[in-house]
């Protein structure tokens, strides 16, 4: 049985060739850049390079003699600007929810607040994973395949940590070996992902009982051969969310688990995106597609108003980032990250935005409350080549994203969270295997206008610097 133990990260100072997290990722030391790179196999820091031609150039100097010239470019160094004026408070950002599904399913998906009560599945602390392959007489799995579960572990892991921002930890139990189920492969055929298919659950978890230790599992994802045609699009549930119990262990009883279908194996598609998506539903989160558009309806906007800039939009991308509306609603934000303000107190506001997605303790989410159900929410974006989809080069943009939430709608309406994209933006494709997107980042100098406010975004280099007003 291999183990993953969950650690906690730490912070240093950069240092030229020192080892850093991510891939494009900045910081200054005593007054010097750092920018994280791939070196290798390795991401290190290197001296962020500058030239009289670099877009960050602030002041040259150019001094001459008889012999040489030389120019010395000094780069800019973007200061984080607080607030211009001071929030009214976490409270003002905390709309009532009036969803029909809310009602409906009070244990279910939320999207307002009260948040829900924590059940089957918490949101916090250590979760424990077991990943069990499984496969037939007559559908046999290989090494390769087990050397790829154990990848997709391991990026799912890094996911749920660095966008909880520590406050969850997973421990994955893998078994290294293929587990044969009795019978044949098609005798499970299942071309839906709904209802959750429970029979399969039993028996799979019976299969492997014998040979592996289920203490303390919080889910069981079950790993299938490549080219299978057992499940197509997959199956998954939790106790409180699609199941009516949990399954049953010799250690002990289990809440959740997936399985992911043929569809998981398409270009640009992840096992670990949709373990992501499937565990927030777990801790409550709502899907924000709409369930209807998938069941063969049309709408403008292909899957729902987020579009592909929320992983509970779509686990395959092009963005598998968490809106930072969802990292508060699950209380993955602390309060110096959230600013929030009442539509009537706005006047002219300046702040600084930290990418949503980025390690740091800075301001994160913007969110001014235009009614008890409504609310404009700004953040700022980057490209994280580690989880996003693969974007052509023009694609890869710096700017915010600005939507409304609306908690009369709830779970799988496609209406909860509606971006705001600067005018004339039609949708476009990109390189993800998916619908198109509509192109909602707002870059520098480009602004909209959303219910009785101007958003504009006036800087976007390490951090977003964003003017709130009332025009």
């Amino acid at each position: 049985m291999i183990t993953f133990l969950s650690t906690n990260m730490i912070a240093n100072a950069a240092t030229n060739g020192g080892k850093c997290a991510k891939v494009g990722q900045i910081q200054i030391t005593k007054g010097v850049s750092f920018v994280c790179i791939k070196s290798g196999g390795k991401t290190v820091w290197k001296v962020k390079p500058t030239t009289a031609n670099n877009k960050t150039a602030s002041t040259a100097t150019t001094t001459t003699s008889s012999t040489s010239t030389t120019t010395t470019t000094v780069a800019k160094i973007q200061s984080f600007l607080a607030p211009s004026v001071a929030s009214d408070g976490l409270s003002t950002c905390e709309i009532q929810e009036r969803s029909a599904h809310r009602i409906t399913y009070p244990k279910g998906p939320y999207v307002g607040f009260p948040r829900r009560a924590i059940n089957s599945f918490r949101n916090s602390g250590v979760l424990t994973y077991a990943m069990i392959p499984i496969e037939w007489a007559d559908l046999q799995g290989n090494a390769k395949q087990l050397q790829e579960s154990v990848k997709q572990a391991t990026l799912f892991k890094t996911w749920m940590e660095e966008a909880s921002q520590g406050r969850i930890q997973i421990n994955w139990k893998i078994h290294p070996s293929w587990v044969r189920m009795a019978g044949a492969s098609s005798s499970w055929y299942s071309p839906r992902a709904f209802p959750a298919n429970v029979e399969f659950g039993d028996a799979a978890i019976a299969a492997a009982d014998r040979e592996f230790d289920f203490s303390n599992v919080d889910a069981v994802i079950y790993f299938l051969p490549e080219s299978q045609e057992v499940f197509l699009e997959g199956s998954q549930g939790t106790v409180d969310s699609g199941l009516e119990r949990p399954f049953r262990s010799a250690e002990g009883n289990i809440p959740s688990f997936a399985v992911m279908g043929k569809y998981f194996e398409q270009p640009h598609k992840n096992h670990w995106s949709a373990w992501v998506h499937y565990s927030l539903i777990w801790m409550g989160m709502p899907e924000l597609f709409d369930a209807q558009a998938n069941r063969g309806g049309t709408r403008t906007i292909p899957i729902g108003n987020m579009s592909g800039f929320d992983i509970m939009s779509t686990q395959d991308g092009p963005s598998r980032q968490l809106s930072g509306w969802l990292r508060f609603l699950l209380d993955w934000l602390e309060a110096g990250q959230v600013y929030c303000k009442k539509f009537e107190n706005v006047s002219t506001i300046k702040l600084s935005l930290e990418p949503v997605s980025n390690q740091s303790t800075k301001l994160k989410m913007v969110g001014v409350r235009i009614s008890d159900t409504k609310m404009v929410i700004i953040e700022s974006r980057r490209l994280d080549k580690r989880f996003d989809c693969d974007q052509l080069k023009s694609t890869e943009v710096n700017g915010s994203i600005v939507y409304i939430v609306d908690s009369t709608q709830g779970h799988v309406t496609g209406e909860t969270l509606s971006l705001v994209a600067p005018n004339n933006r039609a949708l476009t494709w990109r390189d993800c295997n998916g619908p198109p997107q509509v192109d909602a980042i707002v870059r520098v100098g480009e602004f909209v206008d959303v219910l009785g406010l101007r958003i504009k975004v006036l800087e976007s280099e390490t951090y977003d610097l964003i003017e709130i007003s009332r025009p």
